[in-house]
C-alpha cells in the first residue's frame, strides 16, 4: 500500500559505490510513489534503459541493478563524470528537468523535490571515480555562489549519502542552502564516516520502509533509526520550524511556510531530538593562512577555488585567536595544536608536509621555551599516532592571536598522494586544545575537552 497520494520527483547522482542509491531509488518510486525525475530525460543512444541531458550529453544516465539476498532492485541513477563540476554546481540549488535537459529555471517543467548527491565526501563537497575519472561537485559552495539567484521552492530535502559532511561543525557552510526566501527544510547525511555499499542499501531500504509504514513521523526520525540498526553516525540539519518535517504533510502541501531561515537545528547520536547549531564560531577561530593573507575558511576552500590551499614551497601561517576577552592567551600559557589528513585513517609524517619558521623553534627570549615544539606521534587516542602529528604551543606574550610561520616543502606534493577532491593531495585539518583543557598521563592525553577545529582544513595542491 502506497503511503503517498502524488508524486514526488527525486534524483540521485553518484560519484562512488552506487548501491545504495539503486535501493533507494527503486524503493521509494516502488513504495513511496516517488517520480524518478531522471526518468523523465528522452532516451539515450544506449536505448530505453538509458537516459541523456542535452546540456550534458556525455554524462552516463542508465539503469543500473544490484541485488540484496534474494531480491533484486532497479533504478536509473546519473553518474556525473570529470568536466561536470561548473554545471552541476549552477543547477543543484534550484534544481530541475526541463524538456530534455538539466534546468536551474525556477519555472522549468519539473522541479526535484528531493535530491541526493552521493560518494566520498568532507567539507561540503561530494567526490569519486565511478566515472572511471575523479569527478567531484562543491555542494554547499552550489549553494553560496547562487545565493542571489531564484529558487523554484520545490527542493526541500538534499541527502547527502557520503562521509563527514554534516557534522556540527560545517553548520556555517550549509547556512545558505536554508537562509534563502525558497528555502531547503532538512539536510540530510553523516558526521562521520558512512559505510556505502551493502551496508548503505540496507540502510536506505530501511529508511523507505520506515516513511512507507509510519508517513506522519519526522523525517529525521525515520532517518535515525534506519542508521541506528547499521551503526551508521548519521546526522542532520533542519531549518528552525522544519524539524517536524514530515512525509504526509509533504505531499499534502501542509507544510509551514519559512523564508530565509537564520537558525538551523542540528541532529546526531548525540542529541536526537536537535540541538541549535552554532553558527559562528564562538571561542577560537583556528585557520590556515595563505601567503597572500588568504584566510582559508568553509565558504573559499574547495575544488572551485584552485588557487586557495597549501601549495609546494610556499609560505603560510597558522592563526589562533581568541574571541572572548576572558579567553586571551597569557605568556607561559600551553596549548597543543594537531594536524591530520582526511581521512584521519590515513598516515601523515608532518616533516613532509611543512616546516614551522626557526625561530618559533628557538627558545623564545621571554619565556626560555620554544613557541613551537613538535611532539611527532602524539594523538588524542593512542590507536592515532601514526595519523596525527601534534605541537605543544607555549605561548610568548599575551595576547588573543598567536601566528605560527610556516613553509610547505618544496616536494610536498610528490610525498602524499593525489587522493583528495578532484585529484589534490588531501585536506589538512586542524585541532586546537586551549591551556587549561588536557593533562598527560602516561604519555598520553587524558581529560580531552576544549578541543576547537578547523573544519574546512586546506587543499595541498600543485
Amino acid at each position: 500500500m502506497r503511503a503517498v497520494v502524488r508524486h514526488l520527483r527525486v534524483a540521485w547522482l553518484e560519484f562512488q559505490d552506487m548501491r545504495d542509491g539503486i535501493v533507494f531509488i527503486h524503493t521509494s518510486t516502488s513504495r513511496l510513489g516517488f517520480e524518478n525525475a531522471l526518468a523523465l530525460l528522452p532516451k539515450g543512444p544506449g536505448g530505453r534503459s538509458t537516459r541523456q541531458a542535452t546540456n550534458l550529453p556525455d554524462m552516463t544516465i542508465k539503469v543500473r541493478t544490484t541485488k540484496q539476498g534474494d531480491d533484486s532492485f532497479a533504478s536509473i541513477i546519473a553518474t556525473p563524470a570529470v568536466g561536470h563540476q561548473n554545471a552541476l554546481e549552477g543547477w543543484i540549488h534550484s534544481p530541475a528537468i526541463n524538456g530534455g535537459e538539466l534546468s536551474s529555471d525556477p519555472k522549468a517543467s519539473d522541479p526535484i523535490e528531493w535530491l541526493v548527491l552521493s560518494g566520498h565526501g568532507s567539507g561540503g563537497g561530494v567526490w569519486g571515480d565511478n566515472s572511471g575519472d575523479y569527478a567531484s561537485v562543491e555542494v554547499a559552495n552550489a549553494f553560496i555562489d547562487n545565493a542571489a539567484k531564484p529558487r523554484s521552492g520545490r527542493l526541500k530535502c538534499v541527502l547527502i549519502p557520503s562521509c563527514n559532511n554534516v557534522h556540527d561543525g560545517l553548520g556555517p557552510l550549509w547556512l545558505p542552502m536554508f537562509d534563502h526566501p525558497q528555502p531547503v527544510y532538512l539536510l540530510l547525511g553523516y558526521e562521520a564516516t558512512y559505510s556505502g555499499g551493502a551496508t548503505g542499501a540496507k540502510v536506505m531500504a530501511s529508511f523507505v520502509h520506515h516513511l512507507s509504514k509510519r508517513p506522519k513521523d519526522p523525517i529525521i526520525d525515520a532517518w535515525r533509526a534506519a542508521n541506528e540498526k547499521r551503526r551508521q553516525p548519521w546526522a542532520a540539519f533542519a531549518a528552525k520550524g522544519a524539524e517536524k518535517m514530515n512525509l504526509d504533510d509533504w505531499i499534502n502541501d501542509k507544510l509551514p511556510k519559512l523564508s530565509e531561515v537564520k537558525e538551523l537545528l542540528h541532529f546526531n547520536e548525540a542529541n536526537p531530538g536537535g540541538v541549535a547549531a552554532i553558527l559562528t564560531d564562538q571561542s577560537y577561530e583556528v585557520r590556515w593562512v595563505m601567503d597572500d593573507g588568504t584566510v582559508l575558511d568553509l565558504t573559499n576552500n574547495g575544488l572551485s577555488n584552485p588557487k586557495n590551499g597549501l601549495f609546494d614551497g610556499k609560505s603560510g601561517k597558522v592563526r589562533i585567536k581568541a574571541l572572548q576577552p576572558d579567553l586571551k592567551f597569557k605568556k607561559g600559557d600551553e596549548a597543543y595544536l594537531f594536524v591530520y589528513l582526511y581521512r584521519s585513517t590515513k598516515p601523515l609524517d608532518i616533516d613532509q608536509l611543512l616546516e614551522f619558521d626557526a625561530s618559533l623553534r628557538k627558545p623564545h627570549p621571554d619565556t626560555g621555551k620554544a613557541v613551537v615544539n613538535p611532539e611527532k606521534g602524539r594523538s588524542w587516542r593512542p590507536e592515532d599516532k601514526d595519523h596525527v602529528d601534534s605541537f605543544r604551543i607555549v605561548v610568548p606574550a599575551d595576547t588573543d592571536t598567536i601566528e605560527l610561520e610556516f613553509k610547505i616543502k618544496s616536494n610536498a606534493t610528490a610525498k602524499f598522494k593525489a587522493d583528495g577532491p578532484g585529484g589534490t593531495h588531501g585536506r589538512f585539518l586542524l585541532d586546537f586544545v586551549a591551556p587549561g583543557g588536557w593533562e598527560i598521563v602516561d604519555g598520553d592525553f587524558s581529560g580531552w575537552n576544549n578541543s576547537y577545529a578547523a573544519t574546512a582544513g586546506a587543499l595541498l595542491r600543485k
